[in-house]
């Protein structure tokens, strides 16, 4: 039996944030949190991994919502990343990715630009 996904992603970040102890806040005050998003209600298992994590799935579990919609923040230095999603032990697409670039293994990567923080 085949099960149809649904899936719709996007991720969006957040200025500096202060130091807080316990929180999942940048450690360094150029780094900004990043959240991401993916909409995938069937999944078990949603991760990102990207240039910005050493492209390992494991260190960006998503939490899945009420509403089958997967999130997950991170903090990420300014700059160009390069990042995919990770559901069920298979590699999937942003499907709302702005920017994609091809990768080594004949798919795309979606790329995110983290803007400097603005005061």
């Amino acid at each position: 039996m085949k099960i149809k996904k649904t899936i719709k992603s996007s991720f969006q970040q957040s200025p500096d944030l202060s130091r807080s102890e316990g929180g999942s806040v940048p450690k360094h005050t150029h780094e900004h949190l990043v959240e991401f998003h993916l909409y995938a209600p069937q999944a078990q298992h949603v991760s990102v991994a990207g240039s910005f994590n050493e492209w390992s799935p494991e260190k960006l579990s998503l939490q899945k919502d009420y509403k089958g919609t997967w999130r997950g923040s991170l903090p990420i230095m300014p700059g160009s990343h390069e990042y995919r999603f990770f559901v069920d032990g298979h590699w999937v697409d942003d499907i709302e990715a702005g920017e994609l670039v091809p990768n080594p293994f004949g798919t795309m990567n979606s790329v995110i630009q983290v803007h400097h923080h603005q005061a």
